[in-house]
């Protein structure tokens, strides 16, 4: 067990041969056994995802078929009606010879979790009885910033972005995308979670980019209130300032809650920047 900074570098360990699947999330609190099976699948599918386009689909299995028609859309390929250990052992069909490392990061220290990290050990090794991957549980041993972090019950999920689409855990992407696609003035504009190369060392993925306005659009959920995270937009939001870039920042809550709202913010950034 291995204790690390949940908001910086994570261990640096060689990658195996071949596909490397790597699933990082973080609980602001322990959960039960169930959650924390349910939410290391979902960022397992999140991992998973980006290799949709080199999926054998032969033999065709109703499983297989489900799940590259979701994947296809930028969603977690989780078809409805299955259990979670299916899931997984399709998961490991998919590569079969490929190793998998599963890394999970608590964000609390270990004395506020009184017997929760035995739920999570146990889903792990459920787990790891499926996939066969080396499993490694990180526990910061740090101090948590706010009791405003000890009463979240939130969960965070991280896991890396599918290029050209929204954020398949993302709720607030996957909605302001379906009513940028409905809106006719904005709907061909937008690429999704697309690299910006601003210098030979700054290149950074941005959640909605305009190319031709140079103007950027992000998403901020609540991690993007944490210190850390808050001073790393800012100096990101600089770079993109000097380079030419206009950026707006909306909350995830303000997508979900008043979508008209956040859309008219993005069509009035757009006529500014035409």
């Amino acid at each position: 067990m291995h204790s690390i900074d949940p908001h910086g570098t994570w261990l640096d360990c060689p990658d195996p041969p071949g596909v490397y699947v790597r699933v990082r999330l973080y609980w602001h609190r322990a959960p039960l056994q169930r959650d924390a099976v349910q939410d290391l699948l979902r960022a397992t599918a999140a991992q998973v995802l980006p290799l949709c386009d080199k999926w054998d689909l032969t033999p065709a299995r109703p499983w297989l078929t489900a799940a590259r028609r979701l994947a296809g859309a930028g969603l977690l390929p989780l078809p409805e009606a299955y259990e979670p250990e299916m899931h997984l052992t399709e998961f490991r069909r998919l590569l079969p010879d490929h190793a998998f490392r599963i890394e999970v990061g608590l964000n609390e220290p270990p004395e506020f979790l009184a017997g929760g990290i035995a739920a999570i050990e146990r889903s792990l090794l459920w787990i790891s009885d499926i996939l066969k991957p080396d499993v490694l549980l990180f526990v910061p041993d740090q101090e948590v910033g706010s009791k405003a972090d000890l009463d979240s019950p939130q969960l965070e999920i991280i896991a890396p972005p599918l290029k050209g689409k929204p954020h398949p855990l993302s709720a607030s992407e996957q909605k302001l995308a379906k009513w940028i696609a409905a809106d006719r003035g904005l709907a061909d504009l937008f690429e999704y979670n697309s690299l910006v190369q601003l210098s030979p060392v700054s290149q950074p993925c941005v959640d909605l980019l305009w190319p031709k306005g140079k103007l950027v659009v992000e998403i901020d959920d609540q991690s993007h209130w944490r210190k850390e995270k808050y001073a790393a937009d800012r100096q990101r939001d600089f770079e993109l300032i000097s380079s030419g870039f206009t950026i707006l920042r909306i909350t995830a809550d303000e997508v979900l809650s008043d979508t008209p709202k956040a859309i008219e913010k993005i069509r009035t950034c757009v006529e500014l920047r035409r």
